[in-house]
């Protein structure tokens, strides 16, 4: 026994085993192995994301008509597929028509009277879709249009056919009388079996705006409030007054009118056409709710509550959210589509108003073969003519062998003319044999630090013959056609291109495109960069340079290849035709077509028929030289109707339909077609059909403002303007620069102007939030080295108050997890805390007080 207890080790318990001595501590491979992984998932998402978007970016020489023919069967094969998809529904939706009624409503601001020599109001890619609509939809249609004023030798509406029901429409509770004008083409001999008819709208606040701003801007003054609000009612009106059985919506405009028409008319679908998501009604500088809320429901005559869920994303106002909740609810999700493949893909990923929908279709827009440019002879000899004509004109040096870079456009951000202005110093001294020309006028800030870079390049001297920059109209179209056919590449990096007509023009007319491969950018051959982080400017301005340097390098050879690839790419009516009404197909499919008589039903009779009087609404007198008498008469005021589309908000009053007119005055005897050109895209944005966007209104039209006023693009564009000449800045310091202006002029409270002010060249209030990121980890450090402490001296010197809650022994373990936990219940309890507060204050003023009071503590 005795030696079993020695063998033991004397105390009865086995020795410990001998570790082995090493000269030196292990090397720990597992966690370096991992620290070298770490990276990896971040490089696949990037492969994947860069593989997935990726398309083709150039059209080799040896290839080019190869890769041509596989562009154009590829989409006959997309066709196709969208056949497959909606075998019966293709044919069968373009022959659907009944006398007096319309399967088929589109309401845009923009329009295009092609039997009007001067009846076009277009200010870009929608403009000229609605102006194709109206030449060439696949079925009857109805297109509704505000008016805008008339102006002599540029835009006159003539007379119309027929004046109809007026409406009386409700905004805040005064009545807005509304005129609609019918007016019926002649026949176009090359749509024998389609109809297409207009209703133009008349009122005031319509008619306040020109062809220098048919967009009304920002959304955060009442008086814009109002026009969207008429808008989007007067539509509603007439789809519940016509019945079709589609509204083909392009983009956030008239998302609401839907709504205003459901309770009359429950079987309405609608197509939601993306052409340009960028823009989706929205006003950023205020939270929607209480009085903001209510007073926005009292102006678009919606119930409080219709407006919170369908207007209010975040806690902003935003009308596209009106159309995409329509399509959830009403249509499963299906209904939106995007002008482009590609563009529907990137709308679907970057916007989150959009990501509730299953899916967004692509429909690829077509270009008529009649727009095509018309070369006679060798394509190559016609370009190297038109090259020497713009050499000349311009003060060019007359080089043959130049390459000539041309940008045609607005200059705004979307079309990245602050990265051509970065990059023009560069392309000129790097490569000798390049010359730029830039023409287009200022759209907004982004154009006016892109005019101010170009033009000090230019005034310089350093590149005179090889740069020219023309920041206004250029109204000669034969200037125009020469710039397109004489341009060896069309300089196009566009941060964000739906669909791109500009690129089509160029290619038909030989040229190759150099710029971003964004939303419908790609389809025709050039040379591209993939944009993957477009807020990064030194990103883009790199990827810009190495897209130049392709180009330039690629030899006389291959570029002639290629444009002779570029003037073949084909772009067929037929199949936009097909697939849009594959689409319309799609929303209807099991929805019972109207019957005749219910169709053919006046608004007169619909809705609850209440007398005006008892509603308390205040008269609105006719407009002046109205064929139509508001007659306030006993007899004539009980054949007024309202129609009350949602019981707890007031409504639009129609008035009783009347009869055509018929005096020779004002009736129209149909004359022969006259067939007005096709919109331009390179015209719409800086010949003679260019229109401004966007339309000011004033402050005071309509009533004092109930919200904090977003700048417009005047205002915005003034303030660019003084940086530029002040700062030599790029356009990212500009705009963060007015915007800290901004913030600190509309401040009121000592506090806050301190917050704003800088320190070091840096805002306080970022200064005070770094703190706060920094001092985070160092509290809940400091907690763990409390806790410690309190258990090692065993809770001897934890307070009285602690020893009366715990005893006076504390456990060390539960005495850190007590801490622990109330660190983190002090957390969840604050963050709802702080959710609140924040609808009320804005979440920088808290961050800034919760940060002085913790440096009190």
């Amino acid at each position: 026994m005795l030696d079993v207890f020695e063998r033991l080790g004397g105390d009865g318990w086995p020795d410990e085993p001998k570790m082995p001595m090493l000269d030196a501590p292990p090397v720990p491979a597992y966690s370096i192995c991992l620290t070298l992984l770490w990276p990896v998932p971040v490089f696949i998402f990037w492969l994947l994301d860069f593989l997935l978007t990726r398309r083709r970016r150039t059209v080799r020489q040896s290839s080019a008509d190869t890769d041509v023919g596989q562009q154009q069967s590829g989409a006959h094969d997309e066709d196709t597929d969208a056949s497959q998809d909606y075998p019966l529904r293709l044919g069968t939706f373009a022959r659907e028509t009944r006398p007096g009624h319309f399967p088929v409503m589109l309401a845009s601001l923009e329009h295009s009277l092609p039997h009007l020599a001067k009846g076009r109001a277009t200010a870009g890619g929608l403009g000229k879709v609605v102006d194709l609509i109206a030449r060439k939809h696949p079925s009857d249609i109805l297109l509704v249009h505000p008016m805008l004023k008339e102006e002599d030798g540029k835009l006159q509406y003539g007379q119309a056919h027929e004046e109809l029901m007026p409406l009386r429409l409700v905004i805040g509770g005064e009545h807005c009388n509304v005129r609609v004008y019918r007016c019926v083409p002649p026949q176009d001999p090359g749509m024998t079996d389609v109809r297409v008819e207009f209703l133009m709208l008349s009122h005031e606040i319509f008619q306040s705006r020109t062809l220098d701003g048919i967009y009304p801007n920002p959304l955060s003054r009442r008086a814009v409030l109002k026009f969207f609000s008429l808008w989007n009612q007067a539509v509603g009106a007439l789809l519940a007054r016509h019945k079709p059985r589609v509204f083909h919506c392009p983009d956030f405009h008239t998302a609401i009118a839907p709504w205003y028409a459901l309770p009359e008319h429950p079987d309405l679908r609608m197509l939601l056409v993306l052409h340009n998501a960028e823009y989706q009604g929205t006003i950023s500088t205020d939270m929607i709710f209480g009085s903001r809320l209510s007073t926005i429901a009292s102006l678009f005559n919606l119930p409080p509550r219709m407006v919170e869920d369908h207007l209010v994303l975040d806690g902003r106002f935003n009308m596209l959210k009106a159309g995409v909740d329509f399509v959830r609810e009403k249509q499963g999700g299906r209904g939106v589509c995007a002008v482009s493949q590609w563009y529907a893909a990137e709308c679907h990923a970057n916007y989150g108003v959009l990501w509730p929908l299953p899916s967004i279709q692509g429909l690829d827009n077509p270009m008529l073969e009649e727009e095509r440019a018309v070369v006679t002879g060798d394509i190559n000899q016609a370009k190297a003519e038109a090259k020497h004509r713009i050499q000349r004109r311009f003060g060019l040096q007359e080089n043959p062998n130049a390459r000539l870079f041309v940008s045609l456009g607005r200059l705004v951000r979307q079309k990245g003319v602050d990265l051509i202005a970065d990059v023009a110093g560069w392309l000129l001294s790097e490569h000798v044999d390049a010359q730029l020309i830039l023409v287009g006028p200022i759209g907004d800030g982004f154009g006016h630090y892109a005019a101010s870079k170009l033009q000090q390049l230019d005034e310089n001297g350093q590149y005179q013959g090889r740069l020219y920059v023309n920041i206004q109209f250029m109204r000669d179209p034969e200037a125009l056609k020469d710039m397109k056919l004489g341009a060896d590449f069309c300089l196009m990096p566009s941060r964000d291109e739906p669909f791109g007509y500009v690129d089509i023009e160029f290619a038909w007319h030989g040229a190759l495109l150099v710029g971003a491969q964004a939303g419908g950018l790609g389809k025709v051959p050039g040379f591209y960069f993939l944009a993957q982080n477009r807020e990064n400017l030194g990103r883009l301005r790199k990827e810009l340079r190495s897209a130049v340097s392709q180009a330039m390098r690629a030899p006389r050879s291959q570029l002639e290849s290629m444009a002779q690839a570029a003037v073949r790419c084909s772009f067929p009516l037929e199949h936009w035709q097909r697939r849009l009404a594959a689409a319309y197909g799609a929303v209807t499919e099991g929805v019972p077509m109207l019957p005749r008589e219910q169709s053919a039903q006046s608004l007169a009779t619909l809705g609850d028929c209440q007398d005006d009087a008892s509603q308390g609404f205040r008269e609105v007198a006719a407009p002046p030289g109205s064929t139509i008498e508001f007659n306030e008469s006993p007899g004539r005021r009980a054949g007024m109707r309202t129609f009350r589309p949602y019981a707890d908000a007031s409504a639009a009053v129609l008035l009783t339909p009347v009869q055509p007119v018929q005096s020779g005055d004002s009736a129209v005897t149909a004359g022969p077609f006259r067939g007005a050109a096709p919109v331009s895209a390179v015209a719409s944005a800086v010949g003679e059909e260019y229109h401004h966007v966007n339309a000011s209104f004033a402050r005071s039209a309509a009533g004092p403002e109930f919200m904090t006023q977003e700048l417009d693009e005047d205002e915005l564009a003034e303030r660019v303007k003084q940086k530029v000449r002040a700062h030599h800045w790029g356009i990212d310091e500009i705009l963060e620069s007015v915007g800290a202006d901004v913030d600190f002029e509309r401040e009121g409270s000592p506090m806050a102007r301190w917050l704003l002010g800088r320190t070091c060249g840096v805002q306080r209030v970022h200064i005070l939030v770094a703190l706060g990121y920094v001092a985070s980890p160092v509290a809940e450090f400091l907690t763990f080295l409390t806790a410690t402490e309190w258990g090692l001296r065993g809770g001897e010197t934890v307070p009285r108050f602690a020893q009366r809650l715990f005893g006076e022994k504390i456990d060390p373990p539960i005495l850190n997890m007590l801490l622990f936990a109330i660190n983190a219940l002090a957390f969840s309890v604050a963050a709802p805390f702080w959710a609140v507060l924040s609808r009320y204050f804005q979440p920088r003023r808290i961050m800034a007080v919760s940060l002085l009071c913790f440096a009190q503590l």
